[in-house]
């Protein structure tokens, strides 16, 4: 849960916006949303290889494994100075950061390239969305591109060192190329470890930790022979599981199929709307606007029809993530609220040097009413939280 939510975090305004703008949807809170997508077993694909990843023995039916989606044959072609750098001397590794975005560009750009030079090995240096390496000076043995198709280039270099993405991890596996993983953030740690199990490249680097010396020596580990062997070995293993596309457009149907029961009786094209509970006709709006001005029909008799229920995406989903989401807003609050409260004892304290009995005993009224307050703010808080706790049954309906 807590990977999901850390992935998911920086997704949470771009896929809001997809529900909201495209598909007509409300938005949702991804800390309750996770795990009501599990609990109540939402249909979902996930696109990478049961090879590499065997689908676990408790998911349920709901949850397909689809293999890669991708351009299996992407019309690319590079420039004349790198075509050049890849047919000469020995194969490079490919070295690139994706769409990361990181600080320190040329700082971690030296690391980079003096760990290429200490490892004696030429190599295709992507500069990526982090613009690495755009103010070094031309090397002989490193070439500096812009940005180029993984699906072409990886197939013409010996090794691979990246940041861990799901996309690239991809690649490297499809054409059988060991890797050393650079774990930045999100899902990149958990790609490494993948390939490290798999025996492919070694354990993922932590981005904070990479120097010079760390990343030669994995550069020239993983270009030793038994990474290339098990590389190569796995990539004939997982050759099967790259028609992605193909397999997330049947599950999809598969899905699909199971509503085919709710489409109109009438007009079999559109999907029902209303039930008609003298005659247990499922029809569209069309249909039932149709038949209702033609006397056909009586509007009384029809009830609204709703094939599926998805719980509030944006309420808690069970009566402990409710307890936990109220304690965090109390306390919160709370952290505001003892401010206030020492605030206020601290100005009584300054105050009563040259205050009154009278006026002293006034402020010490005060300080009690900011503590009354305080406290019926926590209560407040508490309720609030309680009633805010959604069940299966106060359902909203798709």
């Amino acid at each position: 849960m807590l990977i999901h939510v850390r992935f998911f975090l920086p997704l949470k305004d771009i896929l809001n916006d997809l529900r909201l703008d495209w598909m007509g949807l409300e938005s949702f809170s991804f800390l309750w949303a996770l795990s009501q997508i599990s609990r109540m077993q939402i249909p979902h694909t996930y696109l990478w290889s049961s090879v590499f990843i065997p689908r676990p023995m408790d998911w349920g039916e709901h949850i397909d494994v689809a293999g890669y989606a991708m351009n299996n044959d992407p019309s690319y072609s590079p420039p004349q100075a790198l075509a050049k750098f890849l047919d000469e001397g020995e194969t490079p590794i490919y070295v690139g950061f994706g769409s990361s975005k990181l600080p320190h560009a040329d700082e971690l750009t030296t690391t980079i390239f003096e760990g290429i030079n200490k490892a004696s090995v030429r190599a295709v240096f992507c500069k990526g969305w982090s613009s690495l390496g755009s103010a070094s000076q031309d090397l002989k043995n490193i070439y500096v591109v812009d940005d180029v198709p993984h699906e072409w280039l990886f197939s013409r270099v010996s090794a691979v060192v990246y940041h861990g993405g799901a996309g690239s991890t991809s690649m490297a596996l499809k054409h059988g190329r060991p890797a050393v993983v650079v774990s930045i953030y999100g899902d990149s740690a958990f790609w490494g470890s993948r390939i490290a199990s798999a025996k492919v490249g070694i354990a993922p680097i932590a981005y904070k930790d990479l120097t010079a010396d760390r990343l030669a020596d994995a550069i020239k580990e993983v270009l030793r022979p038994k990474y290339k062997i098990a590389a190569k070995e796995l990539a004939k293993k997982v050759e099967g599981d790259f028609d992605g596309v193909e397999n997330s457009v049947q599950s999809i149907l598969r899905t699909l199929s199971q509503y085919n029961r709710y489409r109109c009786t009438v007009l079999r094209d559109l999907p029902a709307v209303w039930n008609h509970k003298i005659s247990g006709l499922r029809l569209s709006t069309v249909a039932a606007h149709i038949l209702v001005e033609e006397g056909k029909i009586k509007m009384k008799d029809l009830e609204l029809l709703y094939p599926v229920k998805w719980p509030d995406f944006t309420s808690p989903g069970d009566p402990i993530t409710g307890v936990i989401s109220s304690l965090m807003h109390v306390i919160s609050h709370l952290s505001g609220d003892a401010q206030r409260i020492g605030a206020a004892f601290m100005k009584n304290r300054t105050q009563e040097i040259e205050l009154s009995q009278e006026k002293v005993a006034m402020t010490a009224q005060s300080s009690n009413f900011v503590v009354q307050e305080a406290l019926l703010t926590l209560i407040l808080h508490i309720v609030r939280g309680m009633s805010q706790i959604s069940y299966p049954y106060s359902p909203i309906y798709l």
